[in-house]
């Protein structure tokens, strides 16, 4: 067990979680959306988009809705036309402020193996 009891205030956590896409997965993206018009999808395109993605194992993320926005769409139109819940979708990615906030000096935790 490692127990760590406070902090600076200098001190945040930040993500090491890699958002962006491989190069296969980009193309896979890239193959899946040049069946569809930006301009004109239907809830029917947008249903067959994510589930083509899901079928694919790319997840949603920075990395995707990127990916989606060089090609001319939009992923939170897609999702919505597909009637994706908040609760398969996360959230979107925090500003840049956001995603290096310092924690309080009195923060504790302590992690568990």
């Amino acid at each position: 067990m490692i127990e760590v009891i406070g902090n600076t205030a200098n001190s945040y956590i930040k993500p090491q979680i890699s958002t962006s896409l491989s190069s296969e997965q980009s193309e896979t993206v890239d193959s899946i959306l040049s069946g569809f018009d930006s301009t004109s999808l239907t809830e029917a395109d947008a249903q067959s988009i994510v589930d083509q993605l899901k079928e694919a194992g790319i997840q949603p993320g920075k990395g995707l809705a990127d990916a989606f926005a060089e090609l001319g769409f939009d992923a939170k139109e897609v999702g919505d036309l597909a009637g994706v819940t908040n609760g398969q979708r996360p959230p979107p990615p925090p500003s840049e402020s956001q995603s290096e906030q310092a924690l309080p000096a009195n923060s504790t935790f302590s992690i568990q193996a």
